[in-house]
């Protein structure tokens, strides 16, 4: 049996379940309920929101709940590649309301599953940001 690839954010895992922060089922119910749907077809380029893993959702003392990728260069099963798009990411605490935490163009791929990626529409919840270039 294999196992599917797993990844880290800045190289940290995180813990199950943070207080204060939805966990990777309430995030997704969060979008649910905020109208955003789940991806249909991977269009290369085309922004798309990821909730991310629970097991990867910790970087530092930051707990991400939601990453946008501006411009995601292919997926495959389970694969995303990014290629130095772009990308958001985001928390979501008890309040409910997203918080953009930092924004950076990593070069490399996310193990993400595809029902956890969602289209990014007409939405102004989670805005691009600028990418900072110091």
């Amino acid at each position: 049996m294999t196992e599917k690839p797993s990844a880290s954010l800045n190289g940290q895992q995180g813990a199950e379940n943070v207080p204060g922060v939805l966990t990777e089922q309430q995030t997704v119910d969060f979008l649910i309920e905020k109208g955003f749907k789940a991806m249909q077809k991977f269009i290369p380029g085309k922004p798309i929101l990821c909730v991310l893993p629970q097991k990867i959702k910790k970087s530092g003392e930051r707990t991400i709940c939601v990453a946008r990728f501006d411009s995601p260069l292919f997926f495959t099963s389970f694969l995303l590649n990014n290629n130095g798009g772009q990308v958001d990411y985001f928390t979501i605490g008890e309040d409910r309301i997203p918080k953009r935490l930092y924004t950076n163009a990593p070069d490399r791929s996310f193990a993400i599953e595809k029902n956890r990626i969602f289209e990014v529409g007409e939405s102004t919840l989670f805005e691009k940001g600028t990418l900072d270039t110091q």
